[in-house]
């Protein structure tokens, strides 16, 4: 921290505190990005923000690498759509300090030092003249400022926090690096989201085309005839490519290799994930599980489309400050949002109940999701362990229409402000609805919510801590409350994953303690699959007719792998 005030980089108040935002989980649609950073240093009334990634491990010698890097960009990425700086040209502004126009001057700059030999003096005076004019303001205009902290002492990815002299052609070389990385990593964030979404079911669905049509359409635009188009890396300079990934439209073996033979991958000698998926003929049961998982996405992009409807709600400026108003209250009968086109209004049917969000796809009706707003103020901790006690007073079109509106079952909890973005980008945890009671008599509406799993607990006993803070300094913030289901998608991943390589390996007849190791990661034992890798067996005998009928999507829920996956993942859970 003495070398971001010495420096100026983040200037603040210094009579003010930094406001810590520690380890909660952030996302944003419009980047396609997910993520929990260790922790944010911020402050909202300058626009500033530290993020601070931990680093306890070494790589060849360094305390970090290329994928830390992008890790600690992608969160102020994430960090700058919070603190409503938007737009691609603001982005590289407030993460660099330079804008767009400068960084070719710094590129070019890098580039004529390299042709210069080291030994002249009036090169070196000059170089240091002109990197001095480009930072001049630099430090002024970061308004996000990346830090990796390991145990060295180092301070990267940012090329302002070096403790060499950065008035040197090796800063110039390094902005221009970071400004690659900035782009890599929103395009691997685009890419990604594109290889775990069905495209071609979802334009169909929007379009109301044939699912064949328009596969047709995309491997012809793509000119991929065949597999899923969406597999393939993206296209990307040579400077661009920092981070490791294969070449799925040229490669069918593990590992990696360039078109001289040389290896492209730095994890082809130790990773065993790649070799058991990529370096053995595919089998029947290894197309069985991975259409688990794709129906496991195919779940996830149906239960995320609540989290979607409110962002798009809080993100419209007129219906939020509808929303935190009394006007609201005496007269909103809910919302309507088109997740396709991004359209947001007020729902006027008769039959709508109090902030209700319809949600819709195109033309097609997707479900309702409720949500609630309390005051901050009015909410405490509850009697027993992990639980909280919110109440409210009952609205006036409530008492009038004799309709309560309240949330149920599990919820996400987020604490808004007004000049919030959005909720998904607050602090936040996952909550259960015990139990709602509504008095007529005192008109109070109150919500017995609990942490539903241990898993969460480390969470809530921080989201307690935020809210009796901002309740010590009488901070404008409401708890917001909207259903949505748990998200389990990387347990449920894990434990196919878990299941796809035992089965392989009781078919390689392996030893025990190779089959106990693939469970680590879940913290499953032996007995917890057994029953699991027994039906599983029947799956791999079974004859081609029924083959077939498994991997019909009608058949697709009857597959006991499925099912045993559910009772296994419900089983942690609780």
């Amino acid at each position: 921290m003495r070398r971001v005030y010495t420096r100026k980089i983040v200037v603040t108040d210094l009579n003010k505190k930094l406001f810590p935002i520690v380890e909660q989980e952030f996302i944003d649609f419009d980047d396609h990005m997910y993520g929990a950073p260790d922790l944010i240093l911020e402050d909202l009334d300058y626009e500033k923000a530290i993020i601070v990634e931990w680093k306890t491990y070494t790589v060849k010698g360094t305390p970090w690498n290329n994928e830390d890097i992008a890790q600690v960009v992608a969160y102020s990425i994430l960090e700058l759509w919070r603190l409503g700086i938007n737009g691609f040209k603001s982005l590289f502004e407030a993460i660099l300090g330079v804008d767009k126009d400068r960084l070719r001057d710094v590129a070019e700059l890098a580039r004529v030092v390299k042709k210069r030999k080291s030994g002249q003096e009036e090169s070196k005076i000059d170089v240091r003249d002109l990197v001095s004019e480009l930072l001049r303001d630099a430090y002024k205009r970061i308004k996000v400022l990346p830090i990796i902290v390991s145990a060295s002492d180092s301070f990267p990815p940012h090329p302002l926090m070096y403790s060499n002299n950065i008035n040197s052609h090796l800063t110039a070389k390094r902005l221009a690096n970071l400004y690659e990385t900035i782009i890599s990593v929103i395009i691997a964030s685009e890419h990604l989201t594109l290889q775990l979404t069905n495209v071609e079911a979802l334009i169909s669905k929007a379009d109301k085309l044939r699912w064949e049509d328009v596969r047709n359409s995309l491997s012809s635009y793509c000119m991929a005839p065949k597999g899923y188009v969406f597999n393939y890396t993206p296209c990307r300079s040579s400077s661009r490519g920092f981070l490791p990934c294969g070449i799925p439209k040229l490669q069918r073996s593990w590992p990696c290799k360039t078109k001289k033979g040389g290896k492209y991958c730095p994890f082809a000698d130790a990773n065993g994930v790649c070799k058991f998926y990529f370096d053995r003929p595919r089998e029947d049961f290894d197309k069985l599980m991975w259409r688990l998982r794709y129906k496991i996405f195919e779940e996830k992009e149906q239960s995320f489309v609540n989290y979607r409807a409110v962002d798009l709600l809080f993100k419209d400026m007129h219906m939020k400050n509808f929303i935190l108003s009394n006007k609201a209250e005496s007269c909103c009968r809910g919302f309507k949002v088109n997740i396709v086109g991004s359209h947001v209004s007020v729902a006027l049917s008769k039959d709508s109940h109090i902030f209700f969000i319809n949600i819709e796809r195109g033309g097609e009706k997707l479900g309702k999701v409720r949500f609630d707003i309390i005051d901050l103020k009015n909410v405490e901790e509850g009697p027993e362990e992990f639980s909280l006690i919110a109440k409210r007073k009952m609205r006036e079109i409530e008492q009038r229409d004799g309709i309560i509106g309240t949330v149920k079952r599990s919820v996400v909890a987020s604490i808004i402000y007004p000049n919030i973005v959005t909720p998904l980008l607050t602090i936040n945890t996952f909550l259960m609805v015990r139990d709602v009671s509504a008095e007529p008599s005192s008109e109070v509406i109150e919500y017995y919510l609990c942490s539903p799993s241990v898993m969460l607990y480390f969470n809530f006993k921080l989201f307690i801590r935020y809210i009796k803070y901002l309740q010590s300094t009488n901070a404008n913030a409401k708890l917001l409350l909207f259903e949505a289901p748990v998200n389990l998608t990387l347990m449920e991943l894990r434990a196919i994953d878990a299941l796809h390589r035992y089965i392989a390996k009781i078919k390689e007849h392996d030893n025990k303690k190779n089959i106990i190791e693939t469970l680590k990661d879940l913290n499953l034992t032996e007995a917890d699959v057994n029953k699991a890798v027994e039906l599983d067996k029947k799956v791999l005998h079974e004859s081609e007719r029924a083959r077939k009928e498994f991997e019909s999507e009608s058949m697709l829920d009857l597959i006991p792998a499925y099912k045993i996956l559910r009772e296994l993942l419900e089983k942690k859970v609780k």
